[in-house]
């Protein structure tokens, strides 16, 4: 079975890739709001059409991407060897007994147990581009969440709406938005049945409850699987 010290190395790189995704992601809001501070109206309004039309905030999506396959794989890699190393565990005792041994790979109940609960887990890495926001406030307090690429459009009108309100406002907005994106942080949302609003959790602590919820429903499944077999090999 793998030990936590090793588990929590594992997951480290999930945390580190999203973690280091939300920092790119929210540096790049703090460099689109620099770009508009001491402009003009009318250079602030040209400025805004070309950023909402430029490639950053496309490049943000296209990495969002890229984090979601490479998890995936990276998930699928993850649990294949936590059943693997269940099962070598049982086969200490299996041995013991002069039982025969067990082996994921020739195990299509393994692996089921396994492809099951990455197809739960993988949800969270699921069309990212589309399933991810950020919080911000409106003019009375009210919260509410808008897509990555929505946000982008939303900071860019807020920076032209500060920009022909003076300097003064300007600088005043724009250090509330930029804290509003820092205590927010990149969410991954979740859509709920019934009707219900969705929530959101932080991206990266997202993952990482994910990936742990995932390891311990294997963990469960490939013991629950080996008790069965050594009833039936008794």
């Amino acid at each position: 079975m793998m030990n936590n010290e090793k588990l929590e190395l594992a997951i480290e790189r999930f945390y580190s890739r999203f973690e280091a995704l939300n920092s790119e992601i929210l540096q790049e809001f703090g460099k689109t709001i620099s770009k508009f501070e001491g402009l003009t109206l009318t250079e602030a309004h040209i400025l805004a059409q070309q950023m909402k039309n430029g490639r950053e905030i496309d490049k943000i999506m296209e990495n969002l991407e890229k984090a979601s396959q490479l998890s995936r794989k990276d998930l699928e890699e993850l649990l294949e060897i936590v059943a693997e190393e269940n099962i070598e565990f049982a086969n200490v005792y299996y041995e013991s007994k002069r039982m025969d041994k067990v082996s994921y790979k020739d195990s299509k109940q393994f692996q089921n147990i396994v492809k099951s609960v990455e197809k739960t887990t993988q949800e969270v890495f699921t069309n990212l581009s589309s399933t991810t926001a950020i919080k911000l406030l409106k003019d009375n307090g009210e919260s509410y969440l808008k897509g990555i690429r929505e946000a982008y459009e939303d900071v860019i009108d807020r920076c032209v709406l500060a920009v022909a309100t003076g300097q003064i406002n300007y600088q005043k907005a724009m250090y509330d938005t930029i804290k509003q994106l820092a205590n927010s942080g990149v969410k991954k949302v979740y859509y709920e049945n019934e009707g219900k609003k969705p929530y959101a959790r932080r991206l990266d602590s997202s993952v990482r409850q994910n990936i742990l919820e995932g390891v311990r429903q294997v963990n469960i499944g490939v013991q629950e699987q080996v008790g069965k077999s050594s009833v039936l090999m008794a």
